[in-house]
């Protein structure tokens, strides 16, 4: 789901601070820009028990007219686990410096929309569709007289996050890639991460461009799955065929050494000096 809010700001500010939590994951963004480096936030809970909180220190990102822009996806909020469909709740707290203060919240006059990210999970992987992309969707002046009218619901205990996030930490190039089939290409990146992939490439308009993940590999070189049971573990990303594109999942994570890049379609191409694997922890030091 694809959430957003624009205000005006009224007078001169002291400070202004925002606190969010979105189920399964969600990607805050301001006035086009994402805020924080949290990812896979908010740290994993039973969600009907208890959901975790951030904040965040938004003064110097506010204008005269400001865009909230919320994407909220599923993650582990899956029905696996009798969960429910994405959540999100916001409250932004604006001080001025003559002394007012005002407060927006999520509520019913929020806009929502679905948008090109259009398929995730922890154990499914995620589906991004370029085509769909809304430009300036996060920003004050886009047109969204198309998107619905959020609704209100209930949602979990709320409980400040203060544990160290999960961050990418390290960045990793393949240390080689080979062709076990027509089609099908693999790259190594010499020992087991989790993380994901930051995929660069270039193609026509709807190609499909298909990751799967494996911790080891079949003697023949292709990927072996059985370490990883039943989990789709698949990210695909569809080409909007313009120039040289670039993706990365927001709510999936994978445990992988190989990671198996395939086509359908027309031929694509690939910077494969910028294939990399992102890998995540937890804190700054890890």
């Amino acid at each position: 789901m694809y959430f957003r809010k624009t205000f005006e700001i009224k007078g001169n500010i002291s400070k202004a601070k925002i606190h969010i939590s979105g189920i399964g994951y969600y990607e805050l963004r301001i006035n086009g820009a994402r805020v924080g480096d949290k990812v896979l936030d908010p740290a994993q809970t039973d969600y009907s028990k208890i959901v975790l909180y951030s904040t965040y220190d938004i003064t110097d990102l506010l204008r005269s007219q400001n865009a909230i822009g919320v994407i909220v996806g599923n993650g582990r909020h899956i029905k696996a686990y009798r969960y429910d469909f994405p959540k999100l709740i916001v409250q932004v707290e604006i001080e001025y410096k003559n002394g007012k203060k005002e407060t927006i919240i999520s509520d019913e006059n929020w806009k929502t929309s679905h948008g090109p990210l259009t398929e995730n999970g922890i154990y499914y992987g995620e589906k991004y569709d370029a085509r769909l992309e809304m430009k300036g969707w996060d920003e004050f002046d886009f047109d969204d007289s198309k998107w619905e009218m959020a609704i209100v619901t209930d949602g979990p205990k709320l409980s400040l996050e203060i544990m160290p996030p999960i961050r990418v930490v390290k960045t990793l190039k393949p240390v080689k890639m080979y062709s076990p089939k027509d089609g099908i290409y693999v790259y190594d990146f010499g020992q087991n991460f989790t993380g994901w992939v930051r995929l660069h490439a270039s193609g026509p308009k709807g190609t499909e461009i298909k990751l799967r993940y494996a911790e080891v590999v079949n003697s023949d070189g292709t990927l072996n799955f059985s370490t990883i049971r039943n989990a789709e573990a698949t990210d695909i990303y569809i080409l909007k065929g313009e120039d040289t594109e670039s993706y990365e999942p927001r709510f999936t994570y994978h445990g992988f050494r190989y990671a198996q890049i395939g086509r359908q379609k027309e031929r694509i191409f690939l910077q494969a000096d910028s294939f990399d694997q992102l890998q995540t922890g937890h804190g700054d030091n890890s």
